[in-house]
């Protein structure tokens, strides 16, 4: 078992009651951010806040147009890369990217990707 680190974003109920969880629950550390940023649903692009991002996906606020599973992709200058609504809470929203990427790509996301 691992402790969780201090940069993870975790909700209480995620933690056990001696703040560790098993191998197999640990998720990649994400950076928070704070990024004005688009993602495309379809033809549409659509303007949101990302507040956290590793490199199996990201987290955004501002979202009201998604549900859980809907198909988005991701804009690099050289790639689009498509992704999947996970979770979403309110104007929040989870998406898993469908590959997971390299630091760069992570770096140029974080810094608001391509529009």
């Amino acid at each position: 078992m691992k402790t969780r680190s201090c940069l993870i974003d975790a909700t209480a109920a995620e933690l056990k009651v001696n703040g560790q969880l098993p191998e197999n629950q640990l998720r990649e550390p994400r950076w928070a951010c704070q990024t004005n940023f688009f993602f495309w649903q379809g033809t549409f692009k659509v303007k949101c806040t990302m507040i956290n991002i590793n490199s199996g996906g990201a987290g955004f606020s501002g979202v009201y147009t998604v549900s859980s599973g809907t198909k988005t992709e991701v804009r690099l200058k050289d790639d689009s890369i498509a992704a999947e609504v996970i979770w979403v809470i309110g104007d929040r929203c989870g998406m898993q990217f469908s590959r997971r990427l390299t630091i760069d790509e992570t770096c140029a996301l974080r810094n608001g990707g391509i529009h």
